[in-house]
């Protein structure tokens, strides 16, 4: 991660985690958006001269300024160039209220809104429409949200916490050990996943085999680890 990443990131966070409390919008997923559409702040554009980090499209009720540009869009199986009208904010609180209020302004975005999942925020906000790429969802999950920790800011406004090692773990652990794993710190299921199945797109095989809730794994608990 780049200092430039890095600053971009606390930034987003800071906005989310200030405004949770009223939009109840995971951290994790906002800031993985804010993330991938404006290339952490730095494309030449929308994210670093007008304050939409989110790539939100413009219309006349959205109460802000416009400013047109090509984008690509997935229709009928492929990626075309269309040009389009983009929302245009003054600065860099603008920019993030209006996120939040165009996120929770809109029908169907409501499955987002009190989410505890980052995963399933992040599939979500493909499948409600947010945007036609076919693994957008996914990319923001696994490429943004996993690779960046970003659920550490998610843990903050849901108040969790790192549980202590429990006493019976060492005995537990004892237990076909070939296929069972002491969660240490850093971990993440995507890469216990990578470690022991090959392939990090098979969390999900450890996330059910384990019953775990909101993805959250705890250092020092012991994951049944599925053939």
């Amino acid at each position: 991660m780049t200092e430039t990443q890095k600053s971009f990131i606390e930034n987003i966070a800071q906005a989310c985690i200030k405004l949770y409390p009223k939009y109840k919008i995971l951290p994790s997923m906002a800031i993985a958006q804010a993330c991938k559409e404006s290339k952490f702040g730095q494309d030449k554009g929308l994210g670093q001269y007008h304050y939409n980090f989110f790539g939100m499209k413009w219309t006349k009720t959205c109460g802000c300024d416009f400013v047109e540009y090509n984008t690509k869009e997935f229709k009928n199986g492929q990626y075309v160039t269309v040009k389009a009208k983009f929302r245009s904010y003054k600065n860099f609180e603008e920019g993030m209220q209006g996120y939040f209020d165009f996120i929770t302004g809109y029908k169907r975005y409501s499955n987002l809104i009190g989410e505890l999942d980052s995963c399933t925020a992040c599939l979500n906000v493909q499948a409600d429409g947010w945007a036609t790429a076919p693994n957008y969802g996914m990319s923001l999950y696994k490429d943004y949200v996993l690779a960046y920790d970003l659920i550490k800011y998610d843990d903050i406004v849901l108040g969790r916490t790192v549980a202590p090692v429990p006493p019976q773990v060492k005995e537990e652990a004892k237990i076909d050990k070939a296929r069972s794993y002491v969660v240490k710190k850093g971990d993440t299921l995507w890469s216990i996943s990578k470690k022991f199945l090959g392939n990090g797109i098979y969390w999900r095989r450890i996330y059910d085999a384990n019953n775990l809730k909101n993805t959250v794994i705890y250092i020092g608990q012991v994951l049944k680890i599925p053939n």
